[in-house]
């Protein structure tokens, strides 16, 4: 996680040092207000070993400049995971919940007068909630199993592309990677290491600017 971390901070200080040649010359431009939703597929990487699911997310920004926007964004997947148990395996309903801070870097003038293609660099978290799982033991006994609801920090990534459809309206088509630190067991079912679990999202998506 810390090589994410770390290309994520060298990313948004190469911004930062840019963004005073790109501003000089907007700076009579107000800044919009932009609300928008996106919907889409989540895929996970084997650390999780969740299944594909649709996902929803409600987003607002604020255009500091020509080049800059500050988004806020939340979405939920609602996934399930697939749990080894002795030899057989199980299924249970997990809730994703994704929050994140981001910067989206693109320009307020789009190109062939429709098109603006945009990158996203974030960071937030990333909450699962699973639910109860019942094992069946046999001969009537079964064992009901609460996970926790686990918390962690994530990276997120990302590109895509918006159509203006009117002054105040686009349509968007955007890549999210999500990137975060989990707990895998290993081969012996008893020690565990930390990884770096992806998630690819990709979704289309509406924004209104005002």
């Amino acid at each position: 996680m810390n090589r994410w971390i770390g290309g994520l901070g060298l990313l948004l200080g190469i911004a930062i040092t840019v963004s005073p040649h790109s501003t000089g010359k907007c700076q009579d431009l107000k800044p919009k207000f932009q609300a928008g939703a996106t919907t889409g597929v989540s895929f996970y990487e084997d650390d999780l070993s969740f299944d594909s699911s649709p996902f929803v997310r409600l987003s607002a920004g604020y255009r500091m400049s020509d080049f800059f926007q500050l988004n806020l964004a939340f979405a939920v997947s609602p996934t399930q995971q697939r749990i080894a148990a002795a030899a057989s395996e199980l299924t249970t309903d997990v809730s994703v919940f994704t929050y994140f801070l981001n910067v989206k870097l693109s320009r307020q003038e789009p190109l062939l007068s429709r098109f603006r293609p945009f990158v996203s660099l974030g960071g937030g978290g990333i909450i699962l909630d699973p639910a109860a799982v019942t094992f069946d033991l046999g001969g009537g006994q079964t064992v009901r199993l609460d996970a926790p609801t686990d918390h962690r920090f994530a990276v997120l990534i990302g590109s895509g592309v918006g159509f203006l459809i009117s002054r105040t309206l686009e349509l968007r088509i955007e890549y999210q990677r999500i990137m975060h630190d989990v707990q895998r067991v290993r081969d012996d079912a008893v020690t565990t290491d930390t990884v770096t679990a992806n998630h690819h999202l990709w979704g289309i998506g509406l924004s209104t600017s005002f």
